[in-house]
């Protein structure tokens, strides 16, 4: 039974790997020890690396591609909204993990459903209609599970990387300078919420 997410709603991708607190945290160096809100989504009270944990463990995995080098942006996918979010990294990542354009990642996505569809989200014909924004985290920068993470990238489809990248090239396009941070603290915040850095 999980602590922080709905039991009644299952992934129909889940990885099913788990947080390395480590990796987290030199992307986010200010989460050590942090107890907090994320926002919106689990109220008060939530230790957010154990939420972390259960959110990489449970949600549901999708393509991701890396669709800048300068900045570092990723474009995350979700099949439910048929849509991506623009996520930015710090640089230093890119020599971590090799990354180049088109460079393929995994996203491993929960759910929302409250109110209006997230300002930076653009939903596309193949839109389950089921929620209205989603809480991407790229599974390479959090976790060092890269036996799971591979094989549930070998087994995406081909059309689905080739969508991320479609949607993500024209997210640039029409959405210039607007992204959200790619930190899991703040990567359910849609775009025009972030800080920009």
């Amino acid at each position: 039974m999980s602590k922080y997410h709905n039991d009644n709603s299952f992934a129909s991708d889940p990885v099913q790997i788990r947080l390395n607190v480590k990796r987290f945290r030199r992307i986010e160096p200010a989460a050590g020890g942090f107890r907090g809100i994320l926002w919106r989504w689990f109220g008060e009270g939530a230790q957010f690396e154990e939420l972390l944990d259960e959110h990489m463990n449970l949600g549901d995995s999708r393509a991701a591609c890396v669709v800048s080098m300068n900045p570092l942006l990723v474009a995350a996918y979700t099949d439910e909204l048929d849509c991506v979010a623009m996520l930015r990294f710090p640089d230093w990542l890119v020599g971590e993990h090799a990354l180049g354009l088109d460079s393929r990642l995994l996203t491993v996505n929960t759910y929302e459903k409250l109110g209006a569809v997230a300002e930076d989200l653009t939903p596309g014909p193949r839109n389950s209609r089921h929620y209205t924004n989603f809480f991407p985290v790229i599974a390479e920068f959090v976790c060092n599970a890269s036996r799971q993470i591979a094989e549930r990238k070998a087994s995406i489809a081909q059309e689905e990387w080739e969508r991320c990248l479609q949607q993500g090239r024209a997210y640039l396009e029409c959405r210039p300078g607007h992204w959200r941070n790619g930190s899991p603290l703040y990567s359910a915040i849609p775009a025009v919420f972030a800080i920009q850095t």
